[in-house]
């Protein structure tokens, strides 16, 4: 077990929880396939009773699970059985929104032959639940299932199935998300996404609490965990803002257990992580709510805003474990100084520094990129220490931005900037190695002042 894992899952969280605002909208209408996996402690009511807890209507929940059914067998289901499922009356005159589809344990793995069998399966099954009157605009929630535990004989003896657990969730994991995208192929537009319970289950290398007595099926505590993450993908809401007093009724964990497993949950929805305001995408409003978060332990700042899982929030650009640096590189795969966000430092983002420099403002759209108030000379460094990034040849790109300036007048009056702006740039510059490309940015800017 990880370092990490250990403080995770070991942490007796203290505090009250953050209850965000109450939902209130139509009930969603669910339709699960499933297994055993399912089955045990009633995993989709859970489901079902999380959407309450968080304020929204019940959910329709309509389940067809059956112990050792694969993919296959739910597409028999569908075709032989359909007042089990797609024709329950219980959806009579209304359409599912989600069609959650669980597929056996191995078939995802080397141990079936997912290329033939998994991955063609879940496109036909997804296809046949829409084409009925009740999947009209359904949309496909792939639930990835975990790997066995430690003990079991799947990774002993002299010929063992996969050298570890991790080994055969990164099957697990490559095939469900394969389906996924032959789903969306074969629908021409994207209408699956992938429920990563087996990710979050890795995150606490493959703890033994979340597993049953015989090492595969899921504990209490691992049901518990599936459905978070299930009903974190399937209404793209935090769950760490359940309060624990709206579940400790029915949930029968503690506190401290709850308050790890929103976290795991919150942490590895993977789809929506580091977009913090969920409006599907990652964008300056995400950043700059990054950079407004409470610093510090995990609680009172919020798990959502720890992108690098180390149980603290630090938005500080450039310093050890800085979240901010997670999103800026890592999910977003750009640099400080990318004003625009389209993963290219260059004259259009300086432009914007040089138009707010000195003044109040914090977000960062308008140029302020260190998270700190106003803009300023922290982010006029920051902007020289990353000039030309996403471009093949920065001297070459300065020069075509200087002469496009000259060309078309971009930049009007350079007066009208901030006094300070013009020295306090040349001081950032002369602070960078190998400032080429960016003295001739500085002779552009001086070149405009005698003009």
């Amino acid at each position: 077990m990880t370092a990490r894992t250990s403080v995770l899952m070991g942490l007796a969280w203290g505090g009250s929880m953050f209850l965000g605002s109450i939902a209130s909208a139509e009930a969603m209408n669910l339709l699960f396939f499933g297994n055993s996996f399912s089955q045990q402690n009633h995993l989709t009511s859970s489901v079902r009773r999380y959407a309450e807890a968080e304020g929204y209507d019940t959910p329709l929940v309509v389940d067809d699970l059956a112990g050792g059914g694969d993919v296959d067998y739910y597409i028999d289901r569908v075709t032989n059985s359909p007042t089990s499922n797609v024709a329950s009356p219980l959806i009579e005159g209304k359409t599912f929104d989600y069609v959650i589809i669980q597929g056996n344990s191995n078939e995802a793995t080397h141990l079936d032959d997912p290329q033939n069998d998994f991955i063609p399966d879940s496109v036909a099954l997804s296809q046949l639940v829409r084409s009925q009157p009740s999947g009209q605009g359904t949309k496909v929630v792939m639930f990835e299932t975990w790997a066995r535990g430690y003990a079991s004989n799947f990774y002993t003896g002299p010929n063992p199935y996969f050298p570890s657990p991790a080994m055969m969730q990164d099957e697990i994991r490559t095939n469900y998300n394969l389906a996924t995208q032959s789903i969306n192929l074969a629908a021409g537009e994207d209408i699956a996404t992938v429920a990563p319970v087996g990710t979050a289950w890795e995150s606490t290398d493959f703890n033994a609490m979340f597993y049953d007595f015989e090492g595969y099926h899921p504990s209490l505590m691992g049901t518990r965990l599936a459905g978070l993450v299930l009903y974190r993908t399937i209404f793209n809401e935090m769950v760490s803002d359940i309060p624990y007093s709206a579940v400790s009724f029915w949930t029968l964990v503690s506190e401290s257990e709850w308050t790890s497993l929103t976290y795991i949950a919150d942490s590895f929805t993977i789809q929506s992580r580091g977009d913090f305001d969920l409006d599907g995408d990652l964008d300056a409003a995400d950043i700059d709510l990054l950079f407004g978060a409470h610093q510090g332990a995990v609680s009172p700042a919020l798990p959502e805003f720890d992108l690098n899982f180390n149980i603290s929030v630090n938005s500080t650009p450039n310093t050890n474990a800085s979240d901010a640096d997670v999103w800026v590189r890592e999910l977003k795969q750009t640099e400080y100084g990318d004003i625009n966000l389209d993963g290219v430092v260059n004259f259009n983002d300086l432009l914007v520094v040089a138009q707010n420099y000195n003044t109040t403002t914090c977000v960062w759209a308008m140029g302020n990129i260190d998270g700190q108030a106003g803009v300023s000379f922290g982010d006029l460094l920051l902007m020289a220490q990353n000039y030309g990034f996403g471009t093949p040849d920065v001297s070459m790109n300065v020069s075509m931005n200087v002469s496009m300036d000259v060309s078309m007048n971009v930049l009007g009056d350079v007066s009208s900037f901030d006094a300070n702006f013009a020295a306090d740039w040349s001081l950032a510059q002369s602070m960078i190695p190998e400032p080429t490309a960016l003295g001739i940015m500085w002779m552009a800017f001086v070149l405009r002042r005698r003009r």
